[in-house]
This record gives C-alpha cells, structure tokens and sequence, in this order.
C-alpha cells in the first residue's frame, strides 16, 4: 500500500477513517505505507518506526486509518497519557501532503474520540504545531471543550499543548 496518490482530476470516492483492531490487523500490512506518509509529513523528523509501531500493536494504544478503497492517505496514533489521569494522549495524525486541508482529520478524530469514551477516557490531550496553523485549527473546532492550553517548544518546533473534554 503506497501512500503516492494519482493526481487525477476524476471524482474521488471520499476517504473513510476506521479503528485499526491488532487483534485482528497486522502491523505488516500496513507498515510501508505509514512509514512513507510518515516521511511524506516529517521528513527527516519522522517518528522511529518502533514508536510508530506501537500503535498497530499494543491493544491499548488506538490507531485510526484514513482510506480511500484499500489506499491508506493518513492515520492517528494515540496512547494513555502518564502525566493526566484519564487522558488518551494523541501522539500523531499524519495524512498525505495532497489530501491535507480537506477536513480529513475530522473524521479520524470521530473515531478516535468514538473509541476513547468507549475505553473510558474523559479527557484528549495532545501537543500540536502553531507554524503550520495546526494548533489555531484545533483552537477553533475544539474551542468549547478545551480545559487547558499552554505554549511550549519542541524539537519540532514550537506547539500549543491542549487538554480537551470528551
């Protein structure tokens, strides 16, 4: 599974997001294309493929996958959060640089946020970039459910950290 995306200017099927299960999925199936769409979002500060691992196969972690027919264009990595009781901390949400700005996170976070409350979550925290805009989009569509928010730097640059409501 290639995360390269034919630039065609024939409708799309819209892409669907769903629950990576490691019960039932492997880790090898899905492996190069997250590691590309990995590098694709990165590049040279991608995530080591361990840790990325580790979402498709520890059972406590929660991955979500983005697909348009069996093409994988992005996916979110989440873990529990050690430094907040009752947080999924959501460590990644890449999506291929051609699908970006579409609203596509939106429906990985449907079922990432789905799967958190049925876990017994009450609360996402997560870091996110504010060069790139990210974080002021995450300002805006969680703006009423957001408890905390705080500025902080990272080796990938400065972040806005929130904690957000279920």
């Amino acid at each position: 599974m290639s995360a390269e995306f034919p630039k065609s200017k024939e409708a799309l099927p819209e892409p669907t997001a769903m629950l990576f299960d490691p019960s039932t999925q492997k880790w090898d199936d899905v492996r190069d294309a997250i590691l590309e769409i990995d590098k694709a979002c990165f590049g040279e500060k991608s995530f080591p493929e361990e840790e990325l691992r580790t979402y498709f196969e520890d059972p406590d972690a929660v991955a979500v996958l983005l697909k348009r027919k069996d093409q994988i264009l992005g996916f979110s990595g989440a873990i529990s959060d050690k430094d907040v009781e009752g947080a999924l901390y959501i460590d990644t949400t890449d999506i291929v640089p051609e699908e970006q700005e579409k609203r596509h996170v939106v429906l990985i976070m449907e079922i990432l946020e789905e799967e958190a409350r049925k876990r017994g979550y009450k609360f996402l925290t997560r870091n996110a970039a504010i060069e790139n805009g990210y974080a002021d989009k995450i300002l805006k569509n969680y703006s009423d459910r957001i408890l905390e928010s705080h500025e902080n730097d990272s080796e990938w640059g400065p972040q806005r950290y929130f904690k957000i409501k279920l």
